[in-house]
């Protein structure tokens, strides 16, 4: 199991998911290609998130971001995350 503590670890796994699922769609494998992408999209959102946490003076309550950002969570509430910050 990978420990995800830092936006560079979310983008080496990014690129990792982006790759394998680049894998698969070359071999035809279009639901585990599918599958792989969500991730890396899931990955791109939190980059996302811990930049714009990093440009702000404040953040939000701890317990969120952990909930939302460092387990499984749904990618609605990533996404929601994600363009909170503006």
């Amino acid at each position: 199991m990978t420990v995800v503590t830092s936006q560079s670890d979310f983008e080496k796994l990014m690129v990792l998911r982006l790759k394998e699922a680049e894998l698969l769609l070359r071999h035809r494998d279009w639901d585990g290609a599918y599958y792989l992408a969500g991730y890396a999209v899931e990955f791109a959102l939190k980059i996302r998130v811990i930049a714009q946490l990093m440009k702000s003076n404040s953040f939000p309550d701890k317990k969120l971001i952990k909930q939302h950002l460092f387990c499984k969570s749904r990618i609605s509430e990533v996404g929601h995350l994600a363009f909170m910050f503006r």
